[in-house]
């Protein structure tokens, strides 16, 4: 299964729960109903009537009012809960009581923290998460949080820090990463509204039930009485959705947790990785078990069990960590921890495009939200290749903006002199002795760095208040466009900061049923960009072009010329693309590849703009391995 069979299999998940969620909701109203029937039976004589009919004609306005009311109180209390996770990952970290880890800090435990998720973010293809510690928790789970890749957060307790080795947090992590890369995240969410609002019904009974009790002496008995009943019926109504919702909630997590395993041993390729961190919660006094009051919400997003349930066999929304562990290792046994131990080495991506025989754009689609232990080897290369006083500096606000203008700066030097000039007239002294330090050190990295400098600069820019963010977009902007012109690199580093830093960066994107033929202005100004900036001569682009549209269906239609306003109205088209179906935007992100490699060689300049682009339709492109 790919990486858009593994969204598309994420939403129809989600499309099961609506209806399962419905259905419950639709028992929950006559549940309702039924006890207001009871409660006005009892009220009227005193007794309740078993062969009596409950429901009368002409009390039909009435129990339709009463539906109308319940569905509207379970619909307001999920849509609450939705929105107010509305930011995603970050407000479901602190709803746990997690704190952002600084990225200058002196703690070496979560300094080997970043270090292992920005490995995991360069190796996949996915913008860097913001990393959580829930500081107070001494059991070993973790999790990932978010609407789609590219504003996940990762959060882990302090216990997983303090107790596992570096190989065993690889393999948690890329068990999240795994949870973020197959679409669990959006799914994952949802489940914590559409169970509050199931919720709201029993917490009203709740509350009925005490006022009750409080007000008795100012009541009539049966009037009191009558109110703790529907109070008490409200209670066990809602206790039961919520006991059914759980029971959905906890099938589906229990199936993806099985493929997150998975994932993390192919990943990292040690299986000991992983399997050592299960063990250790099996062993461990602490387990996996959180103290937090809200545990239960996110009960289906840890990496274990973490939370205490009863009939474990329908509420546990993971698998037996026996199970588990079999599964990952069958040689292991719970006594004992093996030492890392890799299995021959799998292919690389010009092997797999050479067995395959699907050429280089094959090559690269089959690795769209993969990630192989090459991925993760090549990227712990990249980050330990850049010098201490650089990877200082992309932990700083003020650092990862000076490597950023760095990144942007054009190589011909009339260009350059005029973005610089533009660069000193916005930025303050400090920030421009950081461009002359640290220009010439970017330089020598070469051209395969300029995408992970960029991905780990832009943690610490996340940082910034949102006033500070707007300013530097709107000077990265102006500084790019000092000399009148925008290059197709230049416009997605930009594009690619805006998704991750303007004010709409965490929303959910809506998905829609849209075909791909209605978004033609959307797909020419794509093609046409990718076919100019990956071809070095006019005809090369036509043909480049040519081949893009005919890959999605579209007629044969000419190169149109540049115009002055294509990239700002390229920057308008890419969000509507990014609310295709996952299947129409694998059709689009294939196109894309066709036309930037159109002549069938892979240039790795050319990949990493294929990445960029890829990656502002948040679809995560690993890095070319070999």
């Amino acid at each position: 299964m790919n990486f858009f069979q593994h969204q598309d299999e994420a939403r129809r998940q989600t499309t099961r729960l609506v209806w399962l969620f419905l259905l419950a909701v639709v028992l929950i109203i006559a549940a309702v109903d039924v006890v207001v029937a009871l409660l006005t039976q009892y009220m009227q004589h005193g007794q309740l009537r078993p062969g009596q009919s409950l429901f009368h004609a002409a009390d039909g306005p009435t129990y339709l009012a009463i539906s109308v009311v319940t569905l509207l109180v379970i619909g307001l209390g999920t849509l609450w809960r939705i929105y107010q996770l509305r930011s995603g990952g970050v407000a479901v970290a602190l709803m746990m009581g997690a704190r952002p880890v600084v990225l200058t800090t002196a703690d070496a435990n979560e300094r080997r923290l970043l270090n292992v998720v920005e490995e995991m973010a360069l190796a996949s293809g996915t913008p860097v998460p913001t990393v959580f510690v829930m500081e107070d928790e001494a059991a070993i789970n973790a999790f990932a949080a978010g609407y789609q890749p590219g504003n996940a957060i990762v959060a882990v307790t302090r216990g997983t820090l303090d107790a596992l080795t570096r190989d065993e947090l690889q393999g948690v992590i890329a068990h999240e990463f795994s949870h973020i890369l197959n679409g669990d995240m959006r799914l994952n969410v949802r489940l914590i509204g559409v169970l509050n609002g199931i919720l709201v019904i029993a917490l009203i009974g709740q509350q009925l039930m005490r006022a009750s009790s409080r007000g008795r002496s100012r009541s009539s008995k049966n009037n009191g009485g009558g109110i703790v009943m529907v109070g008490l019926a409200l209670l066990v109504i809602g206790y039961v959705g919520v006991f059914i919702g759980r029971m959905i909630k906890s099938a589906v997590s229990r199936q993806r947790e099985f493929l997150a395993d998975a994932s993390a041993v192919q990943f990292t390729r040690n299986p000991a990785g992983i399997g050592g961190a299960l063990k250790k919660i099996h062993d461990s006094a602490a387990g996996s078990q959180l103290n937090n009051p809200r545990a239960e919400e996110l009960s289906h997003m840890y990496f274990s069990q973490g939370v205490r349930v009863f009939f474990t066999s329908l509420l546990a929304t993971h698998p037996p960590l026996e199970e588990r562990i079999r599964r990952i290792d069958p040689s292991m046994r719970l006594g004992e921890v093996r030492k890392s131990t890799a299995p021959p080495s799998s292919p690389g991506l010009q092997d797999l495009a050479a067995m395959s025989g699907l050429g280089a754009v094959g090559a690269v689609l089959q690795n769209i939200g993969q990630m192989k232990a090459e991925n993760v080897a090549k990227a712990q290369t990249v980050r330990e290749g850049i010098i201490p006083a650089l990877q200082q500096a992309l932990r700083t606000p003020i650092g990862a903006r000076a490597v950023t203008y760095i990144l942007v700066l054009e190589q011909d030097p009339s260009s350059r002199q005029l973005e610089l000039s533009s660069l000193r007239q916005r930025e303050d002294p400090s920030l421009m002795e950081l461009v002359s330090t640290l220009g010439p050190q970017i330089e020598a990295l070469g051209e395969k760095h300029r995408l992970p400098l960029l991905e780990l600069a832009t943690p610490a820019l996340k940082q910034m208040s949102p006033i500070e963010r707007s300013t530097f977009l709107d000077n990265l902007q102006a500084v790019v466009m000092s000399d009148q012109q925008l290059s197709l690199r230049e416009f997605g580093v930009v594009l690619r900061l805006q998704a991750q830093l303007g004010p709409d960066a965490g929303r959910a994107v809506h998905i829609t049923s849209t075909p791909i033929h209605s978004m033609l202005k959307e797909v020419i100004l794509l093609m046409a960009a990718l076919a100019r900036a990956g071809s070095d001569t006019p005809l090369q682009a036509e043909q480049a072009f040519g081949r893009g549209m005919g890959k999605l269906g579209f007629p044969s239609t000419p190169l149109p010329a540049m115009k002055s306003g294509d990239y700002a109205a390229l920057a308008g088209a890419l969000p509507r693309l990014r609310q295709l179906k996952a299947r129409r935007l694998a059709e689009v992100v294939q196109a894309c590849a066709e036309v930037v490699l159109a002549d069938d060689h892979i240039r790795e300049e050319e990949v990493e703009l294929l990445r960029l682009v890829c990656g502002n339709l948040n679809v995560p492109v690993p890095p070319l391995l070999g």
